[in-house]
């Protein structure tokens, strides 16, 4: 009788991780905490089987099925087949290497599928107030901890705490929950008044850090994501507001003497490309294999673990054939966005799309090389498009 009570309770505990509920505040926690875990070991160790169970529960539940025959998923899949079968014409490759690049695969896919599942089952509002809150204290604590306990000065180019094996507090992510808490208030995902004013304050905390992180490349990523945005809103108000506001830092900036760094568009990334084209025209097809990577050693001496382009990142590990698969998945990313937005009027998958396409020119590896980092932003975005493309898989009769 005992025996026949435990296993009813582990029987109905497990039921209960695989609730929607359950796995949206869970999925929304890790979102948030992803913003917050410095610790390399804690963050692949402790950090994944806090947040790999649950979705893996999401898995054995029948309404994934239809997201995982979307058409953007399908070539994630090719791509990272791909990426995982040029271990064998790279150097180096150990059993370690397999298996690091395996799991970075599934962790993404299994990602990938949860939130957008999640996103479908109408849970948005979790995952939102997940990313809001984890990026909002990552701000300021990035702030408190550069400036306050290190003691740089003001105008020093502001780091993010926790940033260096894994850059899990950069310009580019805060960016990225700038861009969906913006393109979310202009589908008016949030219903909370609340919420909208926490969101608000939020997303200026968020500029502030890309501003004082005085990375160009974010600045203008954001910029053309909203003035997209407001301009297929036909928000024409907001659109002089947001010229007024860019003149007026730009004019701040030169008359002040600070941010050296923004006052040039002289960038090492020139250099960096054209080493980087060299090196591919040696192994035009299939490229180097992603492990290890390539050094790009510039004339001056200097050194880059990778290309800061995410075409040419994939054009250089994966050759031709790794550079046409990441573009069949960018097209149908945008292929999806767009039809979202003239059937839904839905704008964050194709503002969010705008932004990612201008931060790909300027930085970023092969997107599974940088796994850790690169699927809090760019496989959210992946997330939410394939949620809409099972929402119109589900429709269609059997």
């Amino acid at each position: 009788m005992v025996e026949a009570r435990t296993r009813s309770a582990v029987l109905n505990a497990f039921k209960s991780m695989i609730t929607p509920k359950f796995l949206a505040v869970s999925t929304a926690l890790f979102l948030g905490l992803f913003f917050l875990v410095s610790s390399d070991r804690l963050h692949r160790n402790i950090y994944y089987l806090f947040v790999l169970l649950p979705f893996l529960a999401v898995l054995f539940r029948r309404p994934i099925i239809p997201v995982a025959r979307t058409r953007t998923l399908r070539f994630i899949l090719l791509l990272f087949a791909f990426l995982f079968c040029s271990l064998f014409w790279s150097e180096g490759v150990d059993h370690e290497v397999v298996f690091n690049v395996l799991r970075k695969e599934v962790i993404t896919v299994c990602f990938v599928l949860v939130v957008a599942w999640l996103w479908q089952q109408g849970y948005q509002d979790y995952l939102l107030i997940g990313l809001l809150a984890g990026a909002f204290l990552g701000v300021w604590l990035s702030i408190y901890n550069f400036y306050v306990v290190d003691g740089h000065p003001w105008n020093a180019r502001l780091e993010g705490i926790g940033r260096g094996e894994h850059a899990i507090k950069s310009p580019v992510m805060y960016g990225a929950v700038l861009v969906t808490l913006f393109g979310s208030m202009s589908d008016k995902v949030f219903k909370n008044k609340n919420v909208k004013l926490w969101a608000y304050c939020a997303m200026v905390s968020y500029l502030m850090f890309i501003i004082l992180s005085q990375t160009r490349g974010v600045l203008i990523a954001t910029s053309a994501a909203f003035l997209f945005i407001l301009v297929l809103r036909k928000k024409h108000k907001q659109i002089a507001a947001l010229a007024v506001l860019v003149g007026l830092a730009i004019m701040y900036a030169y008359t002040e003497g600070i941010f050296e760094r923004m006052h040039t568009l002289h960038d090492a990334r020139w250099d960096i490309w054209a080493q980087s084209l060299a090196i591919w025209s040696k192994s035009p097809i299939l490229g180097y294999g992603i492990y290890p990577e390539q050094v790009i050693l510039l004339a001056t001496g200097q050194s880059y673990p990778h290309p800061h382009n995410i075409f040419l990142s994939h054009l250089l590990y994966g050759g031709v054939v790794g550079l046409l698969l990441l573009l069949c998945l960018m097209a149908s990313l945008f292929y999806s966005s767009l039809t979202l937005w003239r059937e839904q009027l839905n704008i964050l998958p194709l503002g969010l799309f705008i932004y990612f396409l201008f931060v790909g020119l300027f930085d970023f590896s092969t997107l599974i090389r940088s796994a850790d980092v690169e699927w809090v932003f760019f496989w959210w975005l992946v997330a939410i498009v394939v949620a809409s493309e099972g929402d119109v898989t589900r429709k269609v009769p059997r």
